[in-house]
């Protein structure tokens, strides 16, 4: 469905909570558009939409806030056929978009960089879109979290340049139309709407070959499914910019060497086609993060932006919203929070910690998200934890509208705690959020490091921690 943005004068978002439409809120806002908005639930986001003059309805969706005078009507892909406000909004006569398809709509009008992958996409957004910034870009964005430098998860420039987190799920990625696309990862994921690995890659290719005639794919060729799926198209060799490919390895273009990780950061040097471009420095820790660090580099040097912008840019990065996020440090004890919901994810995040807090005791609490993640990856899962000392496992977070009932019976936390128990691990289950909370509290100890993960509510024990540390340090005063 085609829309003209300009004719627009009034617009509903359903589920504007989500980190995603509230994108599209904050975008449609400065446009000029009046913004209204539902969510099941009141939240952080919800509050800061609020803030910003956008009338927010909180609880259960209900066919009087969509008004006659409403032009558009945007909704979340979980939002289901039967939702009281899409029926009205269709008796109405009303347009009505998704998330991805309004975003697709974004990317028309604009020179539109994709950043895609299984993991490490909004880190690499980030730094994308600050390194723009910082070149003098003016980009609008549209990124998976929320950001410190933008306030939030939007920003709205005067440029064409616009930097969009690309997900896969559902094919979403397939409504864009990007000119770059940075391409970071790529494994099984989202066992809901994917088979298995081969429809994974089939997605992303068909996703690839929306570049223009002069598009540009910048890939991470030291992932084995990337190099292979950019390998094997046929749609690349007579495209005039092509494929630059970065990595640890010996054949690509930007080439990453002289790692030192350090308490304050870490240092790495890039070369281009084997000719040094010079020496970068990222305080956020972690491999991952240094490939993140470099697939935004080598986007700017192709961009044209100077070196002395992307030094600027990757020494100031602390990170984005839930990414290795350090949330206090009470008693002694460290307390992170992170996205990881994924194995590969799990991984890499524990081994960053481990090399930033070297012999301390990591304390990882991790709540699965999906059960038919947990299903399709519980091997995966169970070898993800090697690098923590201690794994506290909470209940299984229930995706709504995504969960399938016979997975829901055949899978359990309690499994995946004993089947990690299995190599020797200290683990154990407490399924309560709370819970775990009163336990942490208990237990930890001087130099300790305490690591969330998961892609749920997890992030609540965090903060809760925190205060809880506090009170007990005063009653102790």
């Amino acid at each position: 469905m085609k829309i003209n943005l300009e004719k627009i004068k009034r617009a509903h978002l359903i589920g504007i909570g989500g980190i995603g439409v509230s994108a599209i809120a904050r975008i449609l806002l400065k446009k000029g558009i009046q913004v209204s908005g539902s969510d099941l639930e009141r939240s952080k986001v919800t509050n800061n939409l609020k803030k910003l003059g956008i009338k927010v309805f909180c609880g259960q969706h209900r066919p009087e806030n969509i008004e006659r005078d409403i032009n558009l009507v945007v909704h979340t892909v979980a939002a289901s056929k039967d939702n009281p406000e899409l029926i009205q909004a269709k008796e109405f006569k009303i347009p009505t978009l998704t998330f991805p398809q309004i975003l697709g709509e974004l990317t028309k009008d604009k020179f539109t960089i994709a950043v895609s992958g299984t993991h490490g996409k909004t880190t690499t957004t980030s730094l994308a879109s600050l390194v723009l910034e910082k070149g003098g870009f003016d980009p609008t964005v549209v990124i998976g979290s929320n950001l410190e430098a933008f306030k939030g998860n939007a920003r709205v420039g005067k440029s064409k340049y616009f930097v969009i987190e690309a997900d896969e799920y559902r094919k979403a990625f397939l409504n864009y139309s990007p000119n770059i696309v940075v391409l970071t990862s790529l494994e099984y994921e989202h066992p809901d709407c994917y088979k298995n690995l081969k429809a994974v890659k089939k997605a992303f290719s068909d996703f690839l070959k929306k570049l223009p005639a002069k598009g540009m794919v910048i890939a991470c060729f030291d992932d084995a499914n990337v190099r292979d799926l950019i390998e094997k198209s046929k749609a690349y060799p007579e495209r005039s910019r092509g494929v630059i490919s970065y990595g640890f390895s010996e054949d690509v273009t930007f080439r990453i060497g002289n790692v030192i990780q350090k308490r304050r950061g870490t240092t790495f040097q890039i070369t281009k086609n084997n000719e040094l471009i010079g020496e970068f420095k990222l305080v956020i820790p972690g491999i991952h993060n240094v490939l993140n660090a470099t697939a935004a580099i080598a986007l700017a040097l192709e961009l044209g932006i100077s070196i002395g912008a992307i030094k600027r840019t990757l020494t100031g990065f602390k990170g984005a919203w839930r990414r290795f996020e350090k949330k206090g440090e009470v008693k002694g004890v460290t307390i992170i929070d992170d996205y990881a919901h994924h194995p590969t994810e799990v991984q890499a995040t524990l081994a960053a910690a481990r090399k930033l807090f070297g012999d301390k005791k990591i304390i990882c609490v991790f709540q699965p998200h999906h059960y038919q993640r947990i299903k399709a990856l519980i091997w995966d899962f169970v070898k993800s934890f090697s690098n923590a000392d201690e794994i506290v496992i909470c209940d299984i977070y229930s995706v709504a509208g995504r969960e399938d009932k016979l997975t829901q019976r055949e899978v359990s936390s309690k499994m995946l705690v004993e089947e990690i128990a299995k190599l020797g691990k200290d683990v154990k289950y407490i399924g309560e959020l709370d819970e775990v909370v009163k336990y942490l509290a208990k237990h930890t100890k001087k130099e300790d490091v305490v690591i969330t993960m998961g892609a749920g509510d997890v992030t609540e024990v965090g903060d809760k921690l925190v205060r809880s540390l506090k009170r007990k340090r005063k009653s102790v005063r």
